[in-house]
Formats: C-alpha cells, structure tokens, sequence
C-alpha cells in the first residue's frame, strides 16, 4: 500500500509530502482542476510540479462542484453535468492521472422532488455514461460512500458495493472513507472484505478527522481486512492537519508503519 494526502498542489504541500516520505498527493477537482475553468496546459503544470517533486497523484477527489446537481430533472443540467464529466475523465487521461474518487455529496444528492428509487435509476445510467467515456481513455472512477449528513444516498460500503455491481462497467469500482463508514457501517471489516476486488481507493481519517491513531476508529480491524482482499492501493489521508502539517503527516506515517505500510 501506499500514503497520500488530499491537498491542494503546491510548493509548500509538495515539499511536505516529500520530506515526509509519502508517495502520492491526491488534490481537488473543483479547487485546482475544473474542466470548466482550467486549460489542459494549466492542468499540466500543475501535475509537473507533482512529478518533478518525486510524487505522484494518487487520484483526483472532489469532483463536482455544488451547484451541479447529477439528478437534476432539469435537461440542460443534465446535458452539463455530462459534458463536464466526458471533458474531466479525457483531461485526467491527458495528465496520466488513472483515478477518479467519486464522493461529491452535494452534486449526487436526491433533490426534493426526486424519488429514491428514481433517483437511483438516474445516477446509475450518469455513472455508466462515465464509465464508458472513462473505459475508452485508460481511466477508472470509483464510488464513494458518505455519511447521512453529507448525502441521502449511498451512504453505507454495501450499498455502494450493490449500486457499482448494478452498473456492471469495468471502469467503475469502489472507493472506501473510513470516517464516513465510522458512522454508517456497523461492521468495517466485513464491509471491507464484501467490497473485495471491487475496493480500488481509501480514503482515510480517524473518527474525530484527525490523523489515524488519534481518535477510535479501529485501524486493526480494518488493516486486517484490506491485508485480508490483497489491497494494494493508496491509502490517501483526508485528515485535518493538527497540530501542524509535519506533525500530522508523520504521525499518520508512524501510526500506518505498524501495521506494515
């Protein structure tokens, strides 16, 4: 497995990551690389900054801004919300970036006049448009679960798990939070080893968003089980950076190296 940290790509960000012995950065969509407001040039010297910084971008997060809403009824948000993804998934193959972490809660949430089961339908059909777009560029997406308070859908790993065998695309797979399933799953490690192959991303805090080891989401039970299905993905951090940035980053490291990361 390999360490990540979700943070925007910067001088300051890099050379933390570097000093601290991690692998990759995993940076914002909506911050730094909009397929609405960022040139592919733009895009690419932001991944040359990763590169010559001997990192790499474990995958691009936080997808869709808010005021793109995927199960909109309305025909023109739909027709945006697919145009947006078609130019995002081809500017992630044109930096070589191959993941694409799929949370964006606000985005993927049922509106109000939406049914669940609608609802659903909808986002199934958005998402296999995506994986087909995604398939024919050497890109794969991977579905986040989140909490209740973030979304009113997909809110538990085996729903996600069931919704991404649903939309059967061999370019659509699972990414795991553990904070989220701190508070939705009642049991993380069998949830874990039930999303087997299909788990490609973690991404991970403790229970209080502080670096893992500082709160009580249990980090034993959840190792053995990634050890158990032979992941051998990122493990990116989506922690708060307490006391300070060095010291989260290496508390993080020294929390994850006993358990033999």
């Amino acid at each position: 497995m390999k360490l990540a940290w979700l943070m925007d790509v910067t001088e300051e960000n890099l050379k933390l990551l570097h000093a601290a012995a991690y692998d990759g950065i995993e940076p914002f969509v909506t911050r730094q690389f909009n397929p609405e407001k960022v040139t592919v040039r733009e895009a690419k010297a932001l991944k040359h900054m990763v590169d010559a910084a001997g990192l790499e971008i474990s995958a691009l997060c936080g997808l869709y801004p808010g005021e793109l809403q995927l199960l909109s009824s309305d025909p023109l948000m739909q027709q945006r919300s697919k145009r947006y993804s078609s130019d995002l998934i081809k500017l992630a193959s044109d930096m070589g970036i191959s993941l694409l972490a799929f949370g964006s809660g606000g985005s993927r949430s049922l509106p109000p006049d939406v049914p669940k089961e609608e609802g659903l339908k909808r986002l199934r059909e958005f998402v296999y448009f995506c994986g087909e777009r995604a398939q024919e560029v050497g890109v794969r997406i991977a579905i986040e679960q989140l909490n209740r308070y973030e979304t009113n859908i997909l809110n538990r790993l085996d729903e996600v798990v069931a919704f991404v065998r649903d939309v059967n695309s061999p370019a659509v797979g699972v990414t795991a939070d553990l904070f989220h399933m701190n508070i939705e799953d009642a049991d993380l490690g069998q949830a874990i080893r039930n999303a087997g192959s299909l788990l490609w991303h973690i991404h991970l805090a403790d229970s209080n968003r502080r670096p893992p080891g500082q709160g009580h989401l249990n980090l034993t039970e959840v190792m053995e089980a990634l050890h158990q299905i032979g992941y051998e993905g990122y493990l990116s951090m989506e922690a708060n950076l307490t006391p300070d940035p060095a010291t989260a980053l290496a508390m993080a490291k020294r929390t994850l190296k006993a358990f033999g990361v």
